[in-house]
């Protein structure tokens, strides 16, 4: 029962005098003079000290529960509301603002305090104040007592332009109950009713209306609520019947709510205010995370909701089909994340638009691209979809392109927020495919603290703040647990327990706690695969033949062309020359130390040193091809990655640098070919800086090297748009991604500490040796750990199987306790990593394989990356003329394109001819198993027909038998035939 009606219970009753209960079971009529007695009023005056509104000081009166409910009930039963309409009127009038006549506050005003409420709940360090500067205000200094509010606003309206803002943004709000009267949800004795819900609290608050018809407009004015209307709350409760009775009052239908309650998960850290305007500043990077997320609108939370009744009242009272809400969300976007297809499809029929993008500039179609939303996906894209003609079960149908192809069918310049682009570019798109695969998703399903270990309370959604009680502000560490969904039972096998610490913050001396758990909870690129068929595929394959063919073997040979020049450039040098050079030459000296190596070495083709650091500069001293045709590659392979460069530079001209990175980190392999770029640019000064030092030499040894080995590696990028090795390229690259980097995180942990244990060990040894060889005596044992670094290559080589060579001289160590020591290391290292690590390697790569393996559809999008990396290589010009030849014009404008799909229906049905194909087999797999039922029935019908007459024949021979029996002749003396005779008959 709501706190008003606890007062309703209580002050009708002089006490002591009468029994409510017991006239209201007679029904007899009852009127009654409010009468407030000595200890009701000494009770409102001890609570209204600390700011308390009256129903709070009545309901601590309040102490018999058995009578709370008759007063009302009373009056409901005999449809006599005066003494409730008495004590309305005496009572409510106490809390409303200049006399019942309302007041009218600046919206700068309501935003300071909202700012004010949000920066007491977060800490100093994430205190956000308030932007822009606030508006004059007309009424600063105007006592409004006594004022009428309509006359007020006709003065604004000359003063202030109406009192609105830009955008039609309201200046000034008109608040009828007092703000510091409010709840915690800074909500009005309305929305304490309707916070209940029931049949009594809805009578009660419109008993209330009738009264003060002005508090039906009247809003929550908390941060987590704000702008929540009486009408708000009763579609949130699903009262169709409230909310006619609240609009007839005069509700108004576009009433906003910005509540951080109602605001998205992802954007709830980003809320800022602005004395500007009455909105909330929100990210616009958003996913629309969580469940809340309504819209702000009554007509939005009607769709959020799935109420059609709601919908139809709200449309029928003229509430806006298309506005949009601080992201730019109208119902229809609302409707894809929350996935309400039959709203959409009512939506729709009532005029809602498909083209209004939001503030991330998409549609409701490349919104449901981009959350992986397929049912709706297909939805709108039939409902965007024209009927060019139908005959039979044959139909085509054109698609308009505008928000479907990646290319802009205007300008010819490439469309990011294209459905084909969301898909392909999805933002999940390099998540684990281990995870994508199984589609996996947690959510928290319980919190265990782990120091006092008791459970917390149970279900919680990812991402929703706990509230766990009071607690001190030291750290706590929980214990949650996880387990898959969907599921209505959690099984113990199903379970799994890790330690993760919460994001911990601070409200009204009580500690919250966040659930975070991105990585489980992230969105799976199964999903986004799903939408890669229909017409997408076809668009791609229209994109492949069209240009992408073509386009690839062209840049096949072009860096075939290349690689075979700079294969060459590398394999003609002179390679004796160089290793010999290089085999002489100290690795461990400086790179700029004086090194006096020429006077000790003797070069059989070099008079001095610097010809000899040099002589890859010599052209004229080597035959033709390691001298004349080497520098005519070289220079070649100058030139063409000087070219390359400037290519990439004009596509990031036209495309940006944020757009044309994120295309291509999706193809590692040419991302290690453009930085063999900038290492074959760099060879160019180390060449001619050869004579400085012999440190260049080196350098230009070993960057080439490297260079080589990068260029080598992009023919896999061209691998990718193959069908039979394509998968195994992605196969590669996950493995790399995800099991060998973990691998080789905790492998190079035990690599480290062993090794150096390792070279602990043989050191003390090699000292034992030398202390034995100084006593005259001789040791077996020889050192093959002398430094660090060699520990590090030992013990890697003994992880692969090659560790008799260290097992050999460690058991020769004359220091037995080292020796029994590094035994026990040595045995230590085999089982933990020779043979656990790396067989779960095996294990983990074996799974990788298979999941991808059975994933064919991860490649659809490998091939369709590939084809719009070559579309991105194409100018606009060239674009636009690939998209002819695919497309149609949409009407009588031809630079608006269509795609054209012909499909084959089956009349009455409007299925394609794979459904049928599908339905076809159901329905004979379903008159297979009807036959088989009926002839199952046919058996064992024919099976008791039969039994039946055995049974019955069985009966008529025993009965002819004994029949002939009593009818047969007696013998000659009287007595029976012999029993032969009788046989015989």
């Amino acid at each position: 029962m709501p706190i008003f009606f606890l007062i309703l219970s209580s002050s009708f009753i002089p006490p002591g005098t009468l029994d409510i209960q017991k006239l209201a079971l007679k029904g007899s009529f009852f009127t009654a003079t409010l009468v407030l007695g000595e200890r009701e009023t000494r009770i409102l005056n001890e609570n209204s000290s600390v700011n308390a509104s009256v129903y709070d000081a009545f309901a601590t009166f309040l102490e018999d529960e058995s009578q709370k409910q008759y007063v009302f009930l009373y009056a409901k039963a005999t449809n006599d509301f005066s003494f409730v309409d008495h004590y309305i009127k005496t009572r409510v009038s106490d809390f409303l603002l200049n006399n019942e006549k309302g007041k009218l506050f600046a919206i700068t005003e309501l935003v300071s305090l909202r700012n004010k409420e949000r920066n007491a709940k977060l800490g100093a360090f994430l205190r956000k104040k308030g932007k822009g500067k606030a508006a004059v205000n007309v009424l600063e200094g105007f006592d409004q007592n006594g004022a009428k509010t309509g006359d007020l606003k006709k003065a604004l309206k000359l003063l202030d332009g109406g009192g609105k803002g830009g955008k039609s943004e309201l200046k000034y709000r008109e608040l009828n109950w007092k703000l510091d009267e409010r709840g915690s949800m800074g909500e009005t004795i309305i929305g304490v009713c309707l916070l209940q819900g029931t049949t009594i609290h809805n009578i009660l608050a419109l008993r209330i209306l009738d009264f003060y018809p002005k508090l039906v407009n009247d809003i929550c004015t908390s941060e987590d609520y704000y702008g929540l209307s009486p009408l708000h709350q009763a579609i949130i409760n699903h009262d169709v019947e409230m909310a006619s009775k609240l609009l007839r009052r005069g509700a108004d239908v576009n009433q906003r709510c910005y509540g951080a309650f109602f605001c998205a998960d992802d954007q709830k850290s980003s809320r800022t205010d602005s004395l500007e305007h009455e909105y909330v500043d929100l990210t616009e990077n958003t996913n629309y995370t969580g469940t809340m997320y309504f819209g702000e609108y009554p007509l939005s939370f009607a769709v959020c909701m799935n109420q059609p009744d709601l919908f139809r009242l709200l449309i029928a009272r003229k509430a806006n089909l298309n506005a949009q809400d601080t992201n730019g969300n109208t119902v229809l976007h609302l409707c894809v994340i929350h996935e309400k297809i039959e709203m959409m499809k009512l939506a729709l029929e009532a005029g809602a638009r498909l083209n209004i993008a939001n503030k991330q500039n998409l549609t409701p179609l490349t919104l449901a691209a981009k959350l992986a939303k397929k049912k709706l996906f297909n939805l709108i894209l039939e409902l965007e979809g024209q009927s060019v003609w139908v005959y039979g079960e044959a139909s085509c149908s054109s698609y308009p392109l505008t928000k479907i192809d990646t290319i802009n069918e205007v300008t010819g310049e490439m469309n990011e927020e294209s459905a084909l682009s969301l898909v392909v570019y999805g933002e999940a798109a390099l998540e684990d495919l281990m995870m994508q695969a199984k589609k996996i998703k947690y959510d928290v399903i319980g919190l265990t603290e782990k120091r006092r270990r008791h459970p917390l309370n149970a279900v919680y959604e990812t991402g929703e703040e706990v509230f766990l009680g009071t607690c001190n502000r030291r750290g706590w560490t929980f214990t949650i647990f996880a387990a898959y969904t969907p599921t209505s039972s959690y099984e113990e096998e199903e379970v799994e327990a890790f330690f993760m610490d919460l994001e911990k913050f601070y409200r009204e001396d009580h500690a919250f706690y966040k659930v975070i758990i991105g990585d489980f909870n992230a969105k799976k690129t199964s999903e986004h695969l799903e939408l890669l068929d229909g017409i997408l595929e076809n668009i791609l394959d229209e994109k492949w033949r069209a240009y992408g063919r073509q386009s690839w073997f062209r840049s096949l040979l072009a860096f075939s062309f290349y690689y075979i020049i700079f294969t060459a450039s590398y394999m003609l040098r002179p390679i004796s020359a160089t290793t010999e050079v290089g085999s002489s030459i100290s690795l461990r000296a400086k790179p700029f130390e004086e090194a006096d190596w020429f006077t000790t070495q003797k070069l059989n083709n070099f008079p001095d040193k610097e010809r000899a650091q040099c002589h890859l500069q010599q052209y004229w001293r080597w035959n033709w091809y390691q001298g004349w045709l080497r520098l005519g590659c070289e220079v070649a392979v100058v030139i063409l990655v000087i070219v390359q460069i400037l290519m990439d530079v004009r596509d990031i001209r036209r495309i940006g640098k944020a757009k044309w990175f994120s295309v291509l980190k999706a193809f590692p392999a040419k991302l290690l070919y453009k930085a063999s770029f900038v290492l074959v640019l760099l060879l160019v000064p180390i060449r001619f800086s050869c004579h400085l030092n012999d440190f260049f030499l080196v350098a230009d040894n070993v960057l080439a090297a490297i260079a080589v080995i990068l260029t080598t590696i992009h023919y896999l990028y061209y691998c990718r748009a193959i069908p039979f090795i394509g998968p195994f390229v992605l196969m590669v690259y996950t493995i790399i991604a995800t099991d060998l980097t973990r691998f080789i995180v905790i492998y190079s942990i035990f690599l480290v500490g062993f090794s150096q244990s390792f070279y602990i060990i043989f050191t003390a040894c090699e000292r034992a040796a030398k202390q034995i060889q100084d006593a005259g005596g001789s040791s077996e044992f020889q050192n093959v750990i002398d430094n660090p670094s060699e520990a590090l290559l030992r013990t890697f080589i003994m992880t692969i199987g090659e560790f008799m060579t260290l097992y050999k001289e460690m058991a020769s160590c004359d220091a037995m306790l080292m020796n029994y020591i590094g035994k026990v290391i040595f045995l230590i290292f085999e089982i933990f990593v020779s043979i656990l690590q790396f067989n779960l390697l095996i294990a983990m790569m074996t799974r990788t394989y298979e999941t991808i393996f059975e994933t064919k559809k991860e490649w659809n999008r490998q091939w369709a990356q590939v084809i719009l990396m070559l579309e991105l290589s194409l100018s606009p010009q060239e674009r636009l003329m690939h998209l002819l030849k695919y497309s149609r014009p949409t009407g009588v404008n031809k630079r608006i394109r269509s795609y054209v799909v012909n499909k084959k229906l089956v009349v009455g049905d409007g299925i394609t001819e794979e459904e049928e194909l599908k339905i076809r087999e159901e329905k004979a797999e379903k008159a297979r198993e009807e036959r088989r039922q009926l002839l199952k029935k046919k058996n064992r019908a024919s099976i008791s027909t039969t039994i039946e007459l055995i049974l019955q024949t069985d009966q008529e021979i025993k009965e002819n038998a004994a029949r002939a029996f009593h009818q047969s002749p007696q013998t000659s003396d009287g007595g029976q035939q012999p029993p032969r005779q009788q046989k015989e008959k």
